[in-house]
């Protein structure tokens, strides 16, 4: 069957060869019924109409980077946490036939790991797990020749592109949770060394006002990020035996459990004289002792969006401009966390 030229499918679908070519280069500015119109004649005269952006990718290497800058917050305990992430990067890589290659890069110094990734001729461009990463790592490395995504990061006054949780929100969402059990006096254990654990801070200070409740300073407790640091400064923080909130905010599950461990180790029992709340749903909160109320994050979708991200960013060139987005995730209410003591 000869295959029909652009004038005669612009005659057939009673429409302009400048509008054949709109769809056939797959830019915006056509109905969609006009649009299907067209694809529709292509099939039925032999065309084979292959997604000119899926055609370009097809084939093509994208590189995950897994960096520990540290291993505070990147480690053992957060593998299964992270390969959600990947999961969700695979998946939609499959849509854009797309493979996916991962690198780990263990305390590597920033020019380091950039020299590596600039030498790759095989791969079209990276997403970057961010999580430990500081604004000066992220500026150099983004002065790679290739398309970035920073992944489990996100810096507002930056011009790259971020995918992340929504930190504030959700930290709300555990705030108003414990509002609802009737805790007004309620306090945050929080480390640094992450964009995320700033914003939840961030989140905590807005939740607490938005929800009318007053914010002590004294009950904000910078513990740490391991299981180990949180369990060591709690303890030496009770031993002056201060006056305590009835509910504590942790900014991620580690700090939680730590909490958790000084908390009984000195006979206080949780949720019945303080509910503990955390961040991340990692698998062993379900687990301990008392099972542990936290923000599940939406990590495969996250996953999945920064691939889309990629993908848009490589397809547009020039053309691009820098986004930012957030999933938000969902509370899962377990037993550290309980209605206020009479």
């Amino acid at each position: 069957m000869a295959k029909l030229t652009s004038k005669e499918i612009a005659r057939l679908a009673g429409v302009s060869t400048s509008t054949v070519s709109i769809v056939l280069n797959e830019k915006p500015g056509v109905s969609a019924d006009t649009r299907n119109r067209i694809l529709n004649i292509l099939n039925q005269n032999g065309h084979s109409v292959i997604s000119r952006n899926v055609a370009e990718l097809e084939g093509k290497m994208l590189q995950f980077c897994k960096i520990v800058k540290h291993g505070q917050i990147v480690n053992e305990k957060h593998n299964t946490f992270i390969s959600d992430y990947t999961d969700g990067i695979i998946e939609e890589a499959k849509v854009h036939q797309m493979s996916v290659g991962i690198t780990v890069f263990n305390k590597e110094p920033m020019c380091n790991i950039a020299k590596i990734l600039k030498i790759r001729q095989d791969i079209c461009g990276s997403i970057i797990l961010a999580t430990e990463l500081s604004e000066k790592d992220i500026w150099d490395l983004n002065e790679l020749d290739m398309p970035l995504v920073f992944l489990d990061a996100m810096y507002g006054f930056l011009p790259f592109d971020f995918i992340t949780m929504d930190n504030i929100y959700m930290t709300f969402i555990m705030i108003q949770h414990l509002r609802e059990l009737g805790h007004k006096n309620i306090g945050l254990l929080y480390s640094e060394g992450c964009s995320n654990f700033s914003q939840r801070k961030a989140g905590f200070i807005h939740s607490m006002e938005q929800l009318n409740l007053k914010v002590n300073e004294n009950w904000m407790i910078n513990v740490g990020s391991t299981i180990e640091s949180v369990r060591e400064s709690l303890l030496k923080y009770l031993v002056k035996k201060p006056k305590l909130p009835t509910a504590f905010f942790a900014c991620n599950d580690m700090i939680a459990i730590g909490a958790v461990e000084a908390l009984q180790a000195k006979k206080i029992n949780i949720p019945n004289d303080i509910s503990i709340g955390g961040f991340d749903d990692i698998p062993v909160t379900s687990f301990i002792n008392p099972k542990l109320t936290t923000i599940s994050v939406p990590k495969f979708e996250i996953g999945r969006m920064s691939v889309k991200v990629l993908v848009d960013k490589i397809k547009k060139g020039d053309e691009y401009h820098s986004q930012k987005s957030m999933i938000a995730g969902s509370i899962i209410k377990r037993e550290s966390t309980g209605p206020l003591s009479k």
